[in-house]
């Protein structure tokens, strides 16, 4: 499964009427230029980020003009520690 960086910030709310996350960040997008192939509409990732890893289904956005992910709360998993003594 592909991973693609995202930044909680720009998910729903970004553009009203949208529950999507937007990969347009530079990290997304460098994530997305080095991948063993290119996505297409409907492909599931793992996105990561800020402490979080979830996966989504992704679909290009001729309106925003980038990718888009939808994520799947079902499978959110927190990867920071708090508290870890480090």
């Amino acid at each position: 499964m592909h991973r693609i960086y995202f930044d909680e910030n720009e998910g729903p709310g970004e553009y009203p009427g949208d529950d999507r996350f937007a990969l347009w960040l530079s990290k997304s997008l460098e994530d997305i230029a080095v991948l063993p192939t290119p996505l297409i509409d409907g492909d599931r990732v793992q996105l990561y980020g800020d402490g979080l890893e979830v996966e989504a289904t992704v679909a290009f956005s001729e309106r925003h003009g980038h990718w888009m992910a939808l994520t799947d709360g079902s499978t959110v998993r927190h990867t920071d520690v708090e508290g870890s003594g480090d």
